[in-house]
């Protein structure tokens, strides 16, 4: 959503080396629809946002499927979009640093729903 590159850009195939052939995507003019679209799919929305009231995203007990709505470097999250979110998730941090880069915090936040899925039984979706 948003100003994001998609795959066809060169830069996000030279970067992504083959896998954007590979992973399946889709672009939204309005990330309002994607969320909607989401929902109508019963995947659970989580925010990741340095906001009060979000969750320590390592104390958080994922319902998946899931998607992760991140915001972008300068702005973060509309608060609009925040209240469309099922839960809305940080990183705890410490040190006088209110945030990360965005690209950092959205591994740490995909390592951490990873760890939450490899801890559930085998026959779990």
């Amino acid at each position: 959503c948003g100003y994001t590159a998609t795959p066809e850009h060169a830069n996000v195939a030279k970067s992504a080396m083959g896998t954007e052939k590979i992973l399946q995507w889709r672009t939204f003019i309005n990330i309002r629809d994607a969320v909607t679209e989401l929902q109508e799919s019963e995947i659970t929305i989580y925010a990741l946002e340095t906001t009060t009231g979000a969750k320590d995203i390592a104390k958080v007990e994922f319902k998946l499927p899931a998607a992760l709505l991140v915001g972008n470097e300068r702005f973060g999250l509309d608060p609009e979009v925040l209240q469309l979110a099922d839960e809305v998730v940080s990183i705890h941090r410490y040190g006088i640093k209110n945030s990360l880069n965005v690209v950092s915090a959205t591994a740490i936040a995909v390592h951490a729903i990873n760890l939450y899925k490899t801890s559930l039984p085998r026959n779990t979706p």
